[in-house]
Order: C-alpha cells, then sequence, then structure tokens
C-alpha cells in the first residue's frame, strides 16, 4: 500500500476515533450528605425472557423530595445475575429509572449484563440523579437484546439500596 494511502488511512481511523470520544458524555452529580437511606432486598429468583424494560419484581422504592429543594438520589443494586441462551448472543440490560425518567448513566442500550452468564453471578450497578421537587418512583428493569432467540434474565439474592443525599 503507497505511504500517502496509509496516511491518509490512518487520519480517517484517528479521526472517527475522536469523534466516538467527542461524543460520550460524562455528567457529574454533586451529592452532599446524607438525609435518608432506603433498603429492599429479594430472595426469590426473578426471571424474564422479555426484550423490553420490566421492573424486577420488588425493586421499587418511593421517595419524595420537599418543595424547594433538590435532592441527589444513588441506587446501589447488587443480586446474583445469570444471562443465558441455547446459544448465540447473550446480552441482557439493566437500568434504574425514577419517575419513568432514566438514572445516569444512562444510554441506548443501557448498562450491559453481557454473557455468557449462565452461571449465577454477583454483580453490582450503581445510578445517580439529581431530583426536584416531588414524588419518585425509583426502580430497577432488566431486559435482553433483541435478537430472534430467546434469552433468559435471571435476577436472585438482591439488595437495592436508595440513598437520598443534599
Amino acid at each position: 500500500m503507497p505511504r500517502i494511502a496509509r496516511t491518509t488511512l490512518l487520519a480517517m481511523l484517528l479521526a472517527t476515533v475522536t469523534a466516538g470520544i467527542a461524543q460520550a458524555a460524562v455528567v457529574q452529580t454533586a451529592c452532599s450528605t446524607p438525609v435518608e437511606s432506603k433498603a429492599v432486598t429479594g430472595n426469590d429468583l426473578f426471571e424474564t425472557t422479555s426484550k423490553t424494560f420490566v421492573r424486577v419484581h420488588g425493586a421499587a422504592v418511593t421517595i419524595t423530595v420537599p418543595p424547594t429543594v433538590t435532592r441527589c438520589v444513588k441506587v446501589r443494586f447488587t443480586g446474583s445475575v445469570t444471562c443465558k441462551a441455547p446459544s448465540g448472543t447473550q446480552t441482557c440490560f439493566i437500568r434504574a429509572l425514577a419517575a419513568g425518567s432514566e438514572m445516569n448513566p444512562q444510554g441506548v442500550a443501557q448498562q450491559a449484563m453481557s454473557g455468557p452468564l449462565p452461571q449465577p453471578t454477583g454483580l453490582g450497578f450503581q445510578w445517580v440523579k439529581r431530583l426536584s421537587a416531588g414524588q419518585y418512583v425509583i426502580q430497577v428493569q432488566v431486559r435482553s437484546v433483541n435478537v430472534p432467540e430467546t434469552i433468559t434474565v435471571g435476577i436472585d439474592d438482591w439488595m437495592m439500596d436508595v440513598e437520598v443525599l443534599n
């Protein structure tokens, strides 16, 4: 390959990589002193083959932010996770919502629990968001990747900790 072609190809590759990096969003959320914490746990196996997000049974907490203030809300979710299919792609996703709005980090596919995870594997996830006055249902949802084969997401022995901070 001629030198000019290699140089042009390298420049194009570098521009593509740089463009991808420039689009990545870093979100900073300032949190201060704790106000309250609510924890909920579950030890019944939850499984779904849904290709759209569904709430992990019981993984929901209601919080109230008083008028005239905002609160930083952190969600920590840990559990024994499986993501399995007969063969091929085995990718599952998880996200946290506050009153139907995604918490950070967020994105097109949300946080992936890439497989294969045929055996229960302990995983942990965290999200954060600053919320204005109002009442919010904080929930954790999962789904499988949208492919023709059936993929099963399993969550067992989990804990969800919702911490409200100034």
